[in-house]
Protein backbone atom coordinates (compact mmCIF):
# COMPACT_ATOMS: atom_id res chain seq x y z
CA UNK A 1 0.00 0.00 0.00
CA UNK A 2 1.35 3.41 -0.92
CA UNK A 3 1.21 6.49 1.30
CA UNK A 4 -1.26 7.97 -1.18
CA UNK A 5 -3.59 5.01 -0.62
CA UNK A 6 -2.91 4.57 3.10
CA UNK A 7 -3.40 8.14 4.28
CA UNK A 8 -7.07 8.46 3.25
CA UNK A 9 -7.77 5.00 4.67
CA UNK A 10 -6.15 5.87 8.00
CA UNK A 11 -8.09 9.15 8.15
CA UNK A 12 -11.38 7.30 7.53
CA UNK A 13 -10.49 4.83 10.28
CA UNK A 14 -9.56 7.62 12.71
CA UNK A 15 -12.82 9.49 12.02
CA UNK A 16 -14.86 6.31 12.50
CA UNK A 17 -13.33 5.71 15.94
CA UNK A 18 -13.95 9.22 17.28
CA UNK A 19 -16.91 10.18 19.43
CA UNK A 20 -20.11 11.26 17.71
CA UNK A 21 -20.98 14.91 17.18
CA UNK A 22 -23.86 14.57 19.64
CA UNK A 23 -21.28 14.06 22.40
CA UNK A 24 -19.11 17.02 21.33
CA UNK A 25 -19.69 20.00 23.66
CA UNK A 26 -19.06 22.45 20.80
CA UNK A 27 -22.31 21.35 19.16
CA UNK A 28 -24.29 21.77 22.39
CA UNK A 29 -23.66 25.52 22.65
CA UNK A 30 -26.90 27.50 22.48
CA UNK A 31 -27.11 30.88 20.72
CA UNK A 32 -26.78 33.92 22.96
CA UNK A 33 -28.78 37.09 22.44
CA UNK A 34 -26.43 40.06 22.66
CA UNK A 35 -28.98 42.79 22.08
CA UNK A 36 -27.00 44.03 19.07
CA UNK A 37 -29.12 44.49 15.97
CA UNK A 38 -27.54 43.25 12.76
CA UNK A 39 -28.35 43.89 9.13
CA UNK A 40 -27.17 41.23 6.72
CA UNK A 41 -28.36 43.09 3.62
CA UNK A 42 -24.89 44.63 3.15
CA UNK A 43 -22.94 41.51 4.01
CA UNK A 44 -21.63 40.82 0.50
CA UNK A 45 -20.34 44.34 0.04
CA UNK A 46 -18.69 44.28 3.47
CA UNK A 47 -17.01 40.92 2.83
CA UNK A 48 -16.22 41.13 -0.85
CA UNK A 49 -16.08 44.86 -1.51
CA UNK A 50 -18.97 44.67 -3.96
CA UNK A 51 -21.09 47.72 -4.58
CA UNK A 52 -24.79 47.38 -3.81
Amino acid sequence: MTIKEGLPESIRHWIATQTSLEDDPLFKVKPVKTGVKTDSSNLDSALYGELS
